[in-house]
């Protein structure tokens, strides 16, 4: 069944809005739409009608992005919106970001304004609060005893295979006969396929004991304002990160990771590092390294974002280091959630 959605649409025609309207349909959702031109036809479209949500271009005659926003604030609808912002400068899209915009996406980033609509809609139900922090506890428990009563053979297994394959390695330029190097290439191939699935069960391992560790259901303790350092070479998702969790924590943000390895060194400490995964010049694993072999306390500290451009080799890195990772478009809920449980298991940043 599809889902309704209502959308205010601020495009340049009615053409351009017919062609929103038919991508979305295309995917799990029944639209209705309007598409106010001025301010005062906006004012008026959001009296009318329960609005979820609106995407605007950025520059229009008489009512772009930044116009809008302000009538979102003025009338009291704090309507998410998305902009599309094919063309702009970095400083525009940083300016409408701050000015309240809940995302950026250029035109080739479009194929992710399904994803991100997915989160910008949902929202919790209040009247399931209850039954939600009971099912949470119960999960807890329940990952937390799989997490424990897997790991020790997990962990076997993958030791195992380990040395196997350093054994066959090392083997196979010994092996001269033709029919017993390929017998030797058969053997060790379904190997290494076992040895990538078992790092795959090591991150479900590690997502479990994630999932098990106390939620603020079972501890009420106001969560402590952390000093956090983002790093992604997309400026519009850095800020997107730093305005939602401006609120609850200290938040520097930096597009170049070289920059961020730098200040480091030089004495600056952080509760938490979000950190790209894949970007040039440093990118979010070379930055890892360089900090377990200088400063490893805060190598333990980052937080990956992914935006699923996976080379085989990210792949297998994410699968053997222990910090945590999510994926683009983030969900605001899920990052500060994330960002609170690392928070307390940190200490107060301060330089060593």
């Amino acid at each position: 069944m599809r889902r309704p959605l209502k959308l205010l649409l601020m495009v340049a025609d009615d053409q351009r809005a017919l062609q929103l309207v038919g991508e979305l349909e295309q995917g799990e959702h029944r639209v209705t739409w309007q598409r106010p031109t001025t301010a005062d036809e906006l004012e008026r479209t959001l009296a009318r009608g329960d609005w979820q949500l609106v995407i605007s271009e950025y520059s229009l005659p008489g009512l772009g992005a930044v116009e809008a926003l302000a009538v979102l604030e003025r009338t009291g609808h704090p309507l998410p919106m998305v902009v599309l912002a094919d063309g702009v400068s970095e400083a525009q899209a940083v300016a409408v970001l701050e000015a309240g915009a809940a995302q950026c996406l250029s035109r080739a980033q479009l194929p992710r304004l399904m994803a991100v609509i997915d989160r910008l809609v949902a929202a919790p139900n209040p009247a399931d609060a209850d039954a939600d922090a009971q099912l949470q506890v119960s999960l807890s428990r329940f990952a937390e005893g799989l997490s424990r009563d897997l790991h020790r053979p997990l962990s076997t297994i993958a030791e195992r295979l380990d040395a196997g394959l350093r054994e066959l390695t090392a083997l196979r330029p010994t092996v001269k006969d033709p029919q017993a190097r390929d017998r030797l290439a058969d053997v060790f191939a379904p190997l290494n396929d076992a040895r990538e699935a078992s790092a795959q069960a090591v991150t479900l391992i590690r997502d479990l004991q994630a999932l098990s560790r106390p939620s603020s259901h079972e501890n009420q303790a106001q969560p402590r304002r952390g000093k956090v350092l983002v790093i992604d070479d997309e400026p519009m998702v850095a800020y997107a990160v730093e305005r939602t969790i401006a609120r609850l924590h200290e938040v520097s943000v930096l597009t170049d990771a070289r920059v961020a390895l730098a200040r480091i060194m030089a004495g600056e400490r952080y509760d938490v590092l979000v950190c790209d995964l894949m970007m040039p010049e440093l990118s979010g694993e070379d930055f890892y390294q360089a900090l377990k072999t200088a400063v490893p306390q805060q190598a333990s500290r980052i937080m990956f974002l992914t935006g699923g451009a996976f080379t085989p080799q990210a792949r297998a890195f994410l699968s053997q280091t222990s910090c945590r990772h999510l994926e683009k478009p983030f969900d605001a809920v899920v990052l500060t959630r994330a960002l609170q449980e690392m928070m307390a298991t940190s200490p107060a940043a301060t330089a060593s």
